[in-house]
């Protein structure tokens, strides 16, 4: 799957895509709940439209940053899912879901998961690097 890619006039965002079912790990403060919340803010705002560029449709995307269910993720197909704080948020129940899940692509950020099939490669950090007055945020 092609790259995630997400800019502003401030901000550079990257995301491999790598596996269906990716862990991005990272120290406190790299932006990783940060880049989640400005995504979101702009795939809601309709004012905003037109001052982005993203690789994919922004309506294909889904941020997750708060308690979420199960039938939530059944409802959706082909979108590329970022969950924050996944090792507070992910039930047994869920990480079962997203295990089977083969409609969508999850990005999730989390120190350790338990019982979450991931390949080795599949874990990432996150990079922070400020350009130029620029934020850049890179998983890799």
């Amino acid at each position: 799957m092609k790259p995630f890619i997400f800019k502003t006039d401030e901000i550079y965002f990257e995301c491999a895509l790598d596996y269906p079912v990716e862990i991005v790990k990272g120290d406190s403060g790299t932006g990783k709940t940060y880049i989640y919340k400005v995504i979101d803010i702009y795939a809601t705002e309709r004012s905003l439209k037109g001052k982005y560029e993203c690789s994919y449709p922004l309506e294909r995307v889904k941020i997750l940053l708060n308690a979420f269910s199960v039938n939530q993720l059944q409802s959706l197909n082909g979108y590329i899912i970022f969950i924050d704080r996944g090792d507070m948020l992910l039930t047994p129940e869920l990480i079962d879901y997203i295990n089977k899940d083969s409609q969508n692509y999850y990005v999730i950020t989390a120190r350790n998961i338990d019982g979450l099939n991931v390949f080795i490669n599949a874990v990432k950090e996150m990079h922070y690097k400020v350009k130029d007055n620029k934020i850049s945020l890179v998983i890799n």
